[in-house]
């Protein structure tokens, strides 16, 4: 049987399983700390292109892909 954890605020806690939880860490922390999209969009004006260049040059790289 597989551990789980808790997250997230009270009222949205759930079981998850560690699985979960990393990928609930990796969604939180590109979300809310991810300093490339700003970077992406001051780079191109077209919010598409930005967006293709985020995902191609910045999070390609980033380790918490590999979680």
């Amino acid at each position: 049987m597989g551990k789980t954890w808790t997250a997230g605020k009270p009222k949205e806690q759930e079981e998850m399983t560690v699985t979960k939880l990393l990928a609930w860490i990796e969604d939180k922390i590109c979300e809310e700390y991810c300093k490339y999209p700003e970077i992406a969009q001051g780079e191109v004006d077209d919010p598409d292109l930005a967006e293709d260049r985020l995902y191609l040059e910045y999070c390609t790289k980033c380790p918490l892909s590999r979680l």
